[in-house]
């Protein structure tokens, strides 16, 4: 602890103020001296010790499993979308992607026959509609040949889980 210690020095006069000068006698009085004697209580230290706080480590343990063969591609659920694959694998002179798709469902028991059916056509050209959801495809089939005629054909196909399961198709020229 600390002691602050003021000294002070109080002088009075009886009977005037004898230091100003003015008239007038007057006994100087003894200057009186007051003592004052304060305890002071030190500021407080604070001591603060701080330990940081280490970064966290992350472990990152990976384990490797054995190679996963690929799943297999979906398969077209959505009747139009079989249907228009169905005339593009034809347009193509992919005809054993389309009879996998339904092709074996609506031409018979003879693969070769019904390709044969395809020998003198240029292309197909699929107009075709549904409804959202729906299991049955409408469409309208325009089928140029290599000896310049046009065959049109209409009707309807039925999808069950990605194949053509059946057809009602009629040419109209």
């Amino acid at each position: 602890m600390k002691k602050l210690i003021i000294t002070a020095a109080i002088v009075a006069s009886v009977g005037g103020l004898a230091a100003c000068g003015s008239a007038g006698s007057a006994d100087p009085v003894a200057p009186v001296v007051v003592r004052v004697t304060q305890t002071v209580a030190p500021t407080p230290v604070v001591t603060k010790t701080v330990t940081p706080t280490p970064t966290p480590t992350v472990t990152k343990t990976v384990i490797s499993s054995p190679a996963v063969p690929a799943a297999p591609a979906p398969e077209l659920v959505n009747a139009q979308a079989v249907v228009t694959q169905f005339y593009a694998d034809i347009n193509d002179d992919d005809f054993a992607d389309a009879w996998n798709i339904g092709g074996d469902n609506i031409a018979g028991p003879d693969y070769d026959a019904w390709v044969a059916g395809f020998a003198n056509t240029q292309s197909v050209v699929l107009n075709s509609w549904g409804d959202f959801g729906s299991d049955e495809v409408t469409v309208d089939l325009t089928a140029p040949q290599t000896d310049g005629s046009v065959q049109t054909y209409q009707g309807t196909y039925t999808v069950e889980n990605g194949v053509i399961v059946s057809a009602s198709i009629v040419e109209t020229s």
